[in-house]
């Protein structure tokens, strides 16, 4: 009898202590993803502002380009 209760303090104590083994690591885990989530929206706010002014060079030089294309014509 006296066994079998050891036998159940010990298990239950290894459960606990795995149960707190698993919460620290599911925290640390959430922590190190919601890190990576706001350097991978850092890199996207980035990379919208580098589309945007790639789009709105793109465009001044089209229309640069065009009214050269004018101006040869026009000659």
């Amino acid at each position: 009898m006296i066994k079998k209760f050891i036998l159940l303090v010990f298990i239950s104590s290894v459960v606990f202590g795995a149960e707190q083994d698993c919460e620290q690591y599911f925290e640390a885990r959430k922590a190190q993803i919601e890190l990576q989530t706001r350097e991978f929206d850092e890199a996207r706010q980035s990379l919208e502002a580098y589309k945007a002014s790639f789009e709105a060079l793109q465009k001044e030089r089209l229309e640069n380009l065009e009214k050269k294309e004018a101006e040869v014509n026009a000659t």
